[in-house]
């Protein structure tokens, strides 16, 4: 009986400390995620806040209320803060039009596509009646094509033009199929290609991220560059081919080259 009473007072005591209630006292308050931190929302005069802990002049504190689901999300959101962005290159035509390649760090979403693309027009004062902004993640060569575009022409048109960054997950996650010889999955052709040992016949799967797939017979030819697997009914004017290196990578090539490399 004394063991209980002593577990009730300290409950109580533990309540009674946590249960304290402030008020925001300005007109606005800003919300960081720690003392002297960064800012992460702004609190409007008169908000009820619970204190949970007090360090010097400041407090940790709780919010309780509710909020508009839709605009909610069980995945963080991006900012244009937590994106690492450089600008490879720019060319400027007087005031008619501006261009820019831009490297990322990674893929982002639309959204942070869309902030990324006003910053990088509002550093220039200047008002010219077109903007071309191209993206490229690491490793992509300028003149192999963009992962992604943010255009004002003059409205803003934001392209995502490889994988976005949930269907390479997609991809990623899919299983691979038996026999598989060496596979990659490549952005700029938007799929999962397998080189797959069937029953003695070699034949590629390509798988893309809405689930849907298709399967071609190739030939194997080899050289000294590694393995190298043409289609079978092959018409192509430009000639391109699949490429497993020596360092197990698999590239899609054609006449004039590399094209893409498979990530894995």
């Amino acid at each position: 009986m004394k063991k209980t009473i002593v577990i009730l007072i300290i409950l109580i005591q533990c309540t009674a400390l946590y249960s304290a209630h402030i008020y925001v006292n300005g007109e606005i308050l800003n919300f960081r995620d720690y003392p002297n931190g960064n800012k992460i929302g702004m609190l409007n005069l008169g908000t009820k806040l619970s204190v949970l802990e007090e360090k010097g002049d400041w407090v940790k504190v709780r919010i309780e209320g509710w909020v508009y689901k839709p605009l909610t999300s069980s995945v963080k959101h991006e900012t244009v803060q937590s994106i690492n962005y450089e600008i490879i290159s720019q060319y400027t035509l007087s005031d008619i039009k501006k261009s820019y390649n831009i490297r990322l760090n990674n893929k982002v979403s639309e959204d942070v596509l869309t902030k990324i693309a006003y910053e990088i027009k509002n550093s220039d004062k200047t008002n010219y009646d077109r903007i071309y902004i191209c993206y490229y993640l690491p490793g992509w060569e300028t003149d192999s094509g963009a992962w992604a575009t943010t255009h004002f022409n003059p409205g803003l048109e934001v392209k995502i033009l490889g994988l976005e960054k949930e269907e390479t997950e997609k991809l990623y996650k899919n299983s691979l199929g038996n026999n598989v010889i060496c596979w990659g999955i490549f952005e700029k052709l938007g799929c999962k290609i397998e080189i797959i040992n069937k029953n003695g016949k070699i034949v590629r799967k390509d798988t893309y991220s809405d689930g849907s797939s298709g399967t071609y017979e190739m030939i194997e030819k080899k050289t000294k560059y590694g393995r190298k697997f043409v289609d079978k009914n092959d018409n192509s004017l430009f000639g391109e081919y699949y490429l497993l290196n020596k360092s197990g990578m698999l590239e899609f090539r054609d006449n004039n080259g590399l094209i893409d490399t498979g990530q894995k």
